[in-house]
């Protein structure tokens, strides 16, 4: 067989001709995209994905960072969030300053357990936007996501800004119900009790204006639902039937059912572990990295609990998680704490509840430091250590006065602002109580 190699001339022509094919590579879609509310069977997605690479190998076409975009909530729609990272990363290659697409982005590097890079997402549409919407919607997702991973301080800051674009004529009140929600929950971590009461009060009061309106939607109804868990047995009931009526069956609402549930079974042990093993296996299911995390820590807390053996196994995957955060790891140690503090071994539980408590100081979690101190004064009282369980006494008597003095109101609203300021009173007359005896002991 005769071998002819090209001529330099021909190389020339080719490079030219190529060079020419991709200079006039038109950005189209010629790649149809479901809708994606269709759920699609294995064969289909395979179709579909196929048809992606085609048009991606093509020097003819070439997908433009709208079309990666769709394609990303394609694949979101289709709860495949793997799949959908790895398109929203594209289109933002293709156009990096998409606050579309970085919203996206960063809802699904949460869910993967990429915090500070959600975060990073954000903070980009926040300073570079000229879009007010958009900038609005990016201090939602950072207050949602600091909210969840424990900086209640940002949370709350982010969801206040976020909630007086939403609270403008014309604008979506159901996005303002999740403001206010999430806002009233970061004020209580926070000490905050006269305020967050009032984002509570302010979350039913735009509810019935959008139910009487007819405009609530499921977001609204779940939010709602999760509210009214403190209100009667009926209320719960009638809640949980609305959240069954919502048609569109996404993998939200779905999740939404399993924290009712759990919520619901939270005196019956039995019930709420299997609910939360439930949640875990939905949740890896569809690979919410964070949610898997926090439900096992639930989980953790529920064995402890139910006074059951030390999971070992389940406390080393959770710590040892890349996707652990500050927030988890402070309530885990607290409640390996609590656990020995039962079994009476005083020495570990006080290690874990000194590692919770500075856990707790970066965070700012008011409460968490509380609780930690008083928990510590009792262990050291135990171990004979007077002298530090008077000091950790006296530090937590000096906390608990500072919040009962920002917190002004006689009665509360709502019973979540009334259970936390009747813990705190109960503890600072208990610490009264205590006080002079320990002194005693001092002398």
């Amino acid at each position: 067989m005769l071998l002819i190699s090209p001529t330099r001339k021909d190389i020339r022509r080719i490079e030219n001709l190529v060079r020419a094919s991709i200079s006039q590579k038109q950005p189209s879609i010629p790649v149809l995209i479901p809708e994606g509310n269709k759920k699609l069977n294995d064969s289909d997605l395979e179709k579909l994905e196929k048809d992606i690479k085609n048009v991606e190998s093509s020097i003819f076409f070439s997908l433009s960072g709208e079309t990666y975009l769709d394609i990303a909530k394609f694949y979101f729609d289709q709860a495949k969030f793997k799949k959908a990272l790895e398109y929203v990363d594209k289109s933002i290659r293709k156009t990096p300053l998409s606050s579309k697409a970085l919203l996206l982005r960063s809802v699904l590097r949460f869910y993967a357990g990429s915090y500070q890079d959600a975060l990073s997402d954000t903070d980009i549409v926040i300073g570079k936007s000229q879009d007010d919407k958009a900038k609005a919607s990016a201090l939602l997702v950072k207050g949602f996501v600091s909210y969840l991973t424990g900086d209640a301080q940002t949370s709350k800051d982010s969801l206040f800004k976020a909630a007086a674009f939403f609270n403008k004529t014309g604008e979506s009140k159901e996005v303002l119900v999740i403001c206010d929600y999430l806002m009233a929950e970061a004020c209580f971590n926070l000490g905050e009790y006269d305020t967050g009461d009032y984002f509570y009060s302010s979350v039913r009061d735009v509810a019935k204006q959008l139910e009487k309106l007819e405009q609530k939607d499921s977001i609204t109804t779940i939010i709602l639902a999760l509210v009214n868990l403190e209100g009667n047995l009926k209320t719960i009931v009638d809640n949980y039937a609305r959240l069954l009526a919502i048609n569109d069956e996404t993998v939200l609402r779905d999740l939404v059912l399993y924290l009712y549930k759990m919520a619901a079974s939270i005196n019956d042990s039995e019930a709420f572990l299997t609910n939360v093993e439930n949640t875990i296996q939905f949740c890896n299911k569809y690979e919410i990295v964070y949610l898997e995390q926090f439900f096992k820590e639930l989980l953790f807390e529920s064995w402890l609990d139910a006074k059951s053996s030390f999971r070992k196994d389940l406390w080393q995957e959770i710590i040892s998680s890349p996707a652990k955060i500050l927030a988890t790891e402070a309530d885990m140690y607290s409640a390996a704490g609590e656990f020995y503090q039962g079994q009476k071994n005083y020495e570990t539980a006080l290690d874990f509840f000194s590692i919770a408590l500075e856990r707790y100081k970066i965070l700012n979690n008011k409460k968490g430091i509380i609780d930690a101190k008083i928990n510590i004064y009792i262990i050291e009282f135990r171990l004979k250590n007077y002298f530090n369980s008077y000091k950790m006494l006296r530090s937590a008597d000096e906390d608990i006065n500072r919040l009962l003095k920002q917190s002004i109101k006689i009665s509360y609203l709502y019973k979540r602002a009334n259970e936390e300021i009747g813990l705190l009173r109960l503890h600072r007359d208990n610490i009264e109580e205590l006080m002079p005896i320990i002194e005693k002991f001092l002398k």
